[in-house]
């Protein structure tokens, strides 16, 4: 008896034939899938149908315009205006600009002027004054540059749009309400990266929009340790994190921090880790992440391997006996990812950024 694919298994496997193949064709597809997965029923109608869900926006290209077609997209045009992924490098060096302690300053005036104006956002962020009214910057202790959360924090506020902005901010916060719980953890399946990157790529090459792509990796035992839902020590490290895949029509990179004995952001920025990654780069990547998360419970070379391939840090060097971290790590991997992609990234959002960041530099000593 045929097996019947749910959506999104389906979803998957159209994923994966896209990041190699992104003008497949449904019949192609349809062939190919069926090729590895013989038991499937699934014709080209329901194929059709299913990849509606990875269709970007309708394009907003003026009437008589015409799109570039294929692999043309994937060099960037010198006729066109700034690119966000440009626009976004250009405020990310402002913001990083000397070190990670007036990095975290910036952060915190910034945070802590958005969150004194939480019921009016659009207001503050288009009024560089409005981040000026109280000098946060002392607190910027609390805001470890090193942080992965910070990280997404800082990058998706830079990109966001008006509408957006508050659930950029909660995203990565305990306080607004915004970290996953087990509770959600078991009512939603983990996310794929494949997919979202799918759809970000396709976006980037048929519509030359920009897409950021963040991704939470979270640690499944912790959390169920840390709310009493299972027994266990919690005295071991997480490998917890968050990044952002920022892809657009000239490639993806891939912006993050990675804890006090990886990384800061300020790193990261100035560092080959964050470079423009062309398409076969940025496939692999994707590819490596989700090899991660399918790797099975137990840590194995080629676990450590794989998460130090995607995010530059080896566990057991860091957990070793001449190691800085006293604590082991988490005894068993069990991921479970979440992604929150903000589409249509305009260069005119991002660019506000420079006169907020000229304001709060008053500020910054």
């Amino acid at each position: 008896m045929a097996h019947i694919p749910s959506d999104e298994e389906i979803l998957e496997k159209l994923a994966e034939l896209r990041i190699g193949s992104p003008e497949i064709g449904i019949n192609k597809a349809v062939t190919l899938i069926k090729e590895k997965n013989p038991d499937w029923g699934l014709s080209a109608k329901r194929l059709r149908n299913v990849s509606k869900q990875l269709d970007p926006p309708s394009s907003e290209t003026p009437p008589g315009t015409h799109e570039p077609q294929g692999s043309q997209l994937s060099k960037p045009s010198h006729a066109t205006k700034e690119s966000p992924m440009s626009a976004l490098m250009q405020v990310l060096n402002q913001f990083m600009a000397g070190g990670d302690r007036k990095a975290a300053k910036r952060a915190a005036q910034i945070d802590l002027s958005l969150k004194m104006a939480i019921n009016d956002l659009k207001g503050v962020v288009n009024n560089p004054s409005a981040f000026t009214k109280m000098d946060f910057s002392s607190s910027g202790a609390n805001y470890p540059l090193r942080s992965c959360k910070l990280a997404v924090t800082i990058v998706l506020q830079i990109v966001a749009q008006d509408k957006q902005l508050y659930d950029c901010i909660a995203l990565n916060s305990r306080s607004l309400g915004g970290l996953p719980t087990v509770a959600q953890i078991r009512a939603q399946p983990s996310a794929s990266l494949p997919i979202a990157f799918a759809r970000a790529q396709e976006a980037a090459l048929k519509h030359q929009k920009s897409t950021a792509v963040a991704v939470n990796l979270i640690d499944v035992e912790m959390t169920e340790r840390g709310e009493g839902y299972s027994s266990g020590s919690l005295n071991h490290m997480s490998f917890s994190h968050a990044f952002v895949a920022f892809v657009g029509p000239e490639g993806m990179r891939v912006l993050q921090a990675w804890g006090e004995h990886g990384y800061s952001l300020a790193e990261n920025v100035n560092s080959p880790a964050s470079r423009l990654r062309d398409w076969s780069e940025a496939e692999a990547f994707v590819n490596e992440y989700d090899k991660l998360v399918h790797m099975g419970t137990a840590w194995k070379p080629e676990t450590f391997e794989a998460y130090k391939q995607c995010f530059g840090v080896d566990i057991p060097k860091i957990t070793g006996p001449r190691g800085p971290e006293r604590k082991s790590v988490t005894p068993y991997f069990r991921p479970w990812t979440r992604i929150k992609e903000i589409s249509d990234v305009k260069t005119s959002d991002i660019k506000r950024w420079i006169k907020v960041l000229d304001a709060v530099n008053k500020l910054v000593k």
